[in-house]
C-alpha cells in the first residue's frame, strides 16, 4: 500500500522559517555562561532608565550587542536586521521576543558613563588575571589584541606586517 504525500503550499505571510547563519553563537553562549562574563557585564552596567519604559533588559542589551560583534557584525547598524534572527535571540535573551533595534543599542552604548566604561575595563583585566593563574600547563600566553586578518595592498597608511597572518593588514586604531 502506499502512502499519500500531502504538499501544502504556504504564503509568506502564513509561514516564515526561522533559519539562521549563527548558529555558532549558542555555543558562544554556553562558553558564557560558564564564565559569566556577560552576566557580570550586565550587573556592572549601572542601569539608569526608567523602569517603566524598558522593553528590553540591560543584561538582554548587553548580550545582544557582545555577540552581535563575537559573530563579525561590529557596527549596532546591523541590529534592526539581526534582531529577527533566531540564534541571536535566543542567546541575547533566552526568549523569542524581538531584540532591540539599532537605535535602542546606539542609546544603550552612548548612555555608558565613564564609570561604567571604567568598570568594563577592570572586569576585563580581573577576568584575564583569574583565567590566566588557572593555566598551569602552559609556559606561553599568546595575546593577539586584534586578531582580524584585514588585508592591504600596496602602500597604505597604517598598513603592517603580522607575521601571524603572514600578510600586511590594517593596524586598529
Amino acid at each position: 500500500m502506499k502512502k499519500a504525500i500531502e504538499i501544502r503550499h504556504h504564503s509568506r505571510r502564513q509561514y516564515r522559517p526561522e533559519i539562521t547563519s549563527e548558529a555558532g553563537l549558542m555555543l558562544l553562549r554556553e562558553f558564557d555562561q560558564r564564565l559569566g562574563l556577560t552576566a557580570t557585564l550586565g550587573e556592572r552596567f549601572g542601569d539608569q532608565r526608567d523602569p517603566r519604559y524598558i522593553a528590553h533588559p540591560a543584561l538582554a542589551l548587553v548580550r545582544q550587542r557582545g555577540y552581535q560583534i563575537a559573530a563579525d557584525y561590529e557596527d549596532a547598524n546591523d541590529a534592526s536586521f539581526l534582531r529577527h534572527d533566531p540564534s541571536l535571540r535566543a542567546v541575547a535573551s533566552g526568549r523569542c521576543a524581538l531584540l532591540a533595534s539599532q537605535p535602542t543599542l546606539s542609546r544603550l552604548e552612548h548612555a555608558a558613563s565613564w564609570e561604567a566604561i571604567r568598570r568594563f575595563q577592570q572586569l576585563g583585566l580581573e577576568w584575564f588575571c583569574r583565567r590566566g593563574a588557572e593555566r598551569e600547563d602552559e609556559d606561553e600566553l599568546m595575546l593577539d589584541i586584534d586578531s582580524t586578518a584585514d588585508p592591504t595592498h600596496g602602500q597604505q597608511q597604517l598598513s603592517f606586517f603580522s607575521p601571524h597572518w603572514r600578510l600586511a593588514r590594517t593596524a586598529a586604531v
